[in-house]
């Protein structure tokens, strides 16, 4: 997908105030064949060895160092500069199972390996790369198989999305001989430094995640901070979907090491505000 390109053409007017992408596509359609035709993660990942999209060592893509090297290109594009790399999350899908896909489907959402980054109110880099659920209102959600979803947040543009293949042979050569012309050309030089106003960053406090109890077990206590939103139950695991702060779930997970956390990932709005006291004419 031209990425960098659309990055550039927005920063002539712009700040990039975050980023969120689904960057591997084998990842992606390792995570569709499970969900889709109920596979084992060792299944999914044959299939994609067999069709060309994952090499005979897969670490890369399934662990997310593939995503993680290329959120850290587009944070050098966008920001002009990249994170302190041990401040961003990485994890990888091989731990997802079956159960885990059919209780999130079961609440109308999706899981998707994405690659996200935002800039708080100190001018200060975060992100991560990790397996995140999606609503079926979120661009991403019907991203399938090998396809790569980006979402980018402009000061002034809002919301601009690109979708495309991310593997096979003939993606993946049209995109090197395009960038080895840009390069000729000149096209890709080094991005400034961006800076963005401490005013216009605004963290959300209130957050969705669904939360897995290994065991049968009292839970609603451990839940009254939240909101429940639903629950299923698959086998001996209860599934449970809650909104809350993100400080009463870092306690429940200190405290409750057992219970596994998957948060639900916010789409970025489709416009801006228009700031009161402007006019749009």
């Amino acid at each position: 997908m031209p990425v960098i390109g659309t990055i550039r053409q927005l920063l002539k007017v712009n700040e990039i105030r975050s980023i969120q992408g689904i960057l591997n596509g084998t990842s992606n359609f390792i995570l569709s064949q499970m969900r889709k035709k109920g596979l084992s993660f060792e299944t999914a990942l044959k299939q994609a060895q067999e069709k060309g999209y994952a090499e005979a060592d897969p670490t890369s893509d399934i662990e997310g160092y593939d995503a993680f090297y290329k959120l850290l290109i587009l944070s050098q594009t966008a920001f002009g500069r990249q994170p302190d790399w041990k401040d961003i999350r990485q994890k990888g899908i091989t731990h997802l199972t079956a159960g885990w896909l059919q209780a999130a489907e079961s609440f109308r959402l999706r899981f998707k390996h994405v690659g996200s980054l935002e800039r708080d109110g100190l001018n200060r880099i975060k992100g991560g790369v990790e397996p995140i659920l999606v609503h079926d209102t979120h661009p991403f959600y019907g991203v399938e198989d090998v396809e790569n979803a980006i979402s980018l947040k402009g000061s002034l543009v809002g919301r601009v999305t690109l979708l495309g293949p991310g593997a096979g042979k003939y993606p993946t050569g049209s995109a090197m001989v395009e960038d080895f012309l840009s390069l000729i050309e000149g096209k890709y030089t080094v991005a400034p430094e961006k800076t963005v106003k401490g005013e216009d960053i605004q963290e959300e406090r209130i957050r969705q995640w669904v939360l897995r109890f290994k065991e049968k077990e009292e839970y609603q206590s451990w839940i009254t901070p939240f909101t429940l939103k639903d629950r299923i139950q698959l086998g001996d695991d209860l599934y449970v979907f809650v909104e809350g702060r993100q400080e009463e779930l870092d306690y429940l997970l200190q405290s409750h090491e057992h219970i596994q956390a998957v948060s639900i990932l916010n789409e970025i709005p489709l416009e801006n505000k228009v700031k009161e006291g402007l006019a749009v004419s």
